[in-house]
């Protein structure tokens, strides 16, 4: 979906489902090659799905007629890799950079229509994309403390998030790593 279509999905959403109280942005790509062999189109295949994208769908949602007033919450997906960034992961590592300051900035922007806006910042978890990436992340074991992620131990700080248990918090990065940064 290019970036121009947002606005009409995002009100065929709201008119099949109602206003949004919460969202939880998850889609990802990652382009894994050294910086030597990128080029254009792979790293715009990154930045669309990884950045431009997500930050469309916020600025959408967040606008007072598609949003529940004062009790919306929007959770992005982002990645450890954005603050650890992994060799061949520059575009993948660059774009959810990106991502975790735009969100930032943007929920003070949209603090005073009530809407919140969090970053989750996983480390490797087992999925499909990660067994793409099975030679690339196989090595990597060592470093959880508490094991390989699954796709639960994600969910469970997006669900905190979008619960009224989180109406302090917005603008904030949260690392879920099985202890690898610590």
């Amino acid at each position: 979906m290019g970036g121009g279509n947002m606005k009409n999905y995002i009100q065929t959403l709201k008119e099949k489902y109602g206003k949004f109280f919460g969202m939880v942005y998850c889609a990802g790509v990652a382009n894994i090659m050294p910086t030597k062999s990128l080029d254009y189109k792979s790293m715009r295949a990154d930045f669309d799905i990884n950045y431009f994208i997500p930050i469309l769908m916020i600025k959408e949602i967040a606008k007072r007629a598609n949003n529940a007033n004062k009790d919306t919450s929007i959770v992005i997906i982002s990645a450890l890799s954005s603050i650890m960034p992994l060799n061949g992961m520059l575009a993948y590592s660059g774009a959810k950079a990106a991502l975790n300051a735009s969100c930032k900035a943007i929920s003070k922007e949209y603090s005073n229509v009530g809407v919140r806006i969090n970053t989750i910042l996983p480390s490797d978890i087992n999925t499909p994309m990660s067994e793409n990436m099975a030679f690339f992340v196989k090595n990597r074991t060592h470093l959880y403390p508490f094991g390989f992620g699954n796709p639960n131990d994600v969910a469970h700080m997006a669900i905190f998030l979008l619960s009224n248990k989180s109406a302090f918090i917005s603008g904030q990065n949260y690392i879920v790593d099985s202890g690898e940064m610590s």
